[in-house]
């Protein structure tokens, strides 16, 4: 019997729009009704999983910056896994021969690596690129803009960083160049104290190797009296994939998932534009789960 469902954000829960559809939301209050723990699990920090948590009235558990920060329903850090100084200074190291945004994501904030002009200028591709295509006036005085800009700060070195006792919990790197981050991204999979992964083609997503999405999950699982077989997992990309290929109960790609993350997984539902979440849902909630098995 599942008694947790753990699923991803980004083209998982969330659809094209960048929301938690209407349908989505419902199944996810009615398996809480029924008693079964939610969990958002995602590669977002934490201001950025409640911007589309929120609005969809969905109060839960989290576990944030692709399994570096865990969360509990009001916001309270439970644990973190930091990034050593030395992995941090591989990772820019690696970085710096090539045109690619770096952030760091922290406790409360993300920080972009660069000058005021290269945030602003970041958040304008942002939004023509994942929300509306409009002039820079037009996108300056957006909703979406001043909420992007309310919680990303601009850093102007590592050193800043920790001058300020700033933590690190993550390194994000970003470019539309997806050949470009294909070859970069070979280039740190041989460290071996850091995991390497990726929501999408354009980004990198850098932690220390402790924190990943499916041995955390399985920590905190196992610290609220919960088995591997009461739980049920959703995702769609590569940083999802250490959770879909672990031994939970139910492991489901989305309709739109990666190729890695669909081998991984056992079960498949319909896309993230299709409310592939709900129908996972309603299926473990009628006991028809067997329906989605590939």
């Amino acid at each position: 019997m599942i008694k947790v469902i753990a699923s991803d954000l980004d083209e998982t829960l969330l659809n094209s729009e960048h929301v938690v559809s209407a349908g989505n939301a419902a199944a996810i209050k009615k398996a809480q009704e029924a008693g079964i723990e939610f969990l958002a699990i995602t590669g977002r920090e934490y201001a950025g999983a409640m911007t589309v948590l929120k609005p969809a009235g969905i109060d839960c558990n989290c576990i944030l910056a692709s399994g570096a920060e865990v969360r509990d329903k009001k916001g309270t850090v439970e644990k973190s896994i930091l990034m050593s100084d030395e992995e941090v200074r591989q990772v820019l190291k690696i970085a710096e021969p090539y045109p690619v945004i770096v952030f760091f994501f922290s406790d409360e904030w993300s920080y972009l690596l660069g000058t005021e002009e290269d945030l602003k200028n970041y958040l304008l591709g942002e939004v023509r690129q994942f929300f509306f295509n409009g002039t820079e006036e037009e996108i300056l005085a957006s909703e979406i803009y001043k909420e992007r800009r309310s919680y990303l700060k601009r850093i102007g070195s590592l050193e800043e960083m920790r001058r300020k006792g700033i933590p690190i919990v993550k390194t994000f790197l970003f470019s539309e160049d997806t050949e470009l981050m294909k070859r970069v991204k070979s280039l740190y999979d041989p460290l071996p104290t850091i995991a390497v992964a990726s929501s999408l083609p354009t980004n990198i997503e850098l932690t220390d190797i402790r924190a990943q999405k499916g041995p955390i999950l399985k920590e905190w699982i196992e610290e609220h009296g919960y088995s591997m077989d009461e739980v049920m997992v959703l995702g769609d990309s590569l940083n999802d994939v250490s959770m879909l290929q672990m031994d939970y109960g139910v492991t489901v790609a989305v309709g739109n998932a990666v190729k890695e993350a669909w081998e991984a997984a056992r079960y498949v539902t319909k896309t993230n534009n299709e409310d592939g979440v709900a129908y996972a849902i309603e299926k473990v909630l009628a006991g028809q789960i067997e329906d989605l098995a590939k």
